[in-house]
């Protein structure tokens, strides 16, 4: 027996990284010092759900509708990936395979993955064309994300083009 320790709220380990094991459990996630068990940070997650994923130097922890993004070394929150499931939806349990990150709820399973390439794809339509059908589309896939500023943005854009005076298809006719 190397040590023994009390993992406090942790409920399951994440994994290892490096010679430390990272343990998580309900609104909760640690990090400890491999050879001796001493604890080298402590985060707790709010409104925590599920089970998390640790991947490509990465830790993943379901949410209220979000995924928290940490850091492994320091256990610093680095970004939440908002809008995931549907609202009061759980998003249970996560699992990574490869770039892909899977939530596995009570009802539906998720492949979440790098949308950066969706949206280059429909901002290039969107400047290419201006069809407002790509606008619309690019809008709500950011309000889905939860980047509401931009998705207004291109709200607006589109009521103000249907409602240009010399425009036949003016929503006031």
């Amino acid at each position: 027996l190397l040590y023994r320790t009390s993992w406090g709220e942790s409920t399951y380990p994440l994994g290892m990284d490096g010679d430390d094991l990272l343990l998580a459990g309900f609104n909760h996630v640690e990090r400890l010092q491999g050879t001796t068990g001493k604890k080298r940070w402590s985060v707790e997650i709010p409104l925590s759900r599920g089970r998390g994923a640790l991947s490509h130097n990465l830790i993943y922890m379901p949410g209220d509708n979000t995924v928290s993004v940490l850091d492994p070394a320091t256990g610093k929150i680095l970004h939440a990936i908002k809008g995931v499931a549907r609202q009061g939806t759980s998003l249970g349990n996560l699992y990574c395979q490869g770039s892909t990150l899977f939530s596995i709820g009570t009802k539906r399973t998720y492949a979440l993955v790098d949308s950066s390439p969706f949206l280059a794809e429909l901002d290039k339509k969107v400047k290419k064309s201006g069809d407002r059908l790509d606008k619309i589309k690019r809008e709500r896939f950011l309000s889905r994300v939860g980047r509401t500023e931009k998705a207004i943005i291109d709200l607006r854009e589109v009521y103000r083009a249907y409602d240009e005076p010399n425009d036949s298809s003016s929503i006031f006719g």
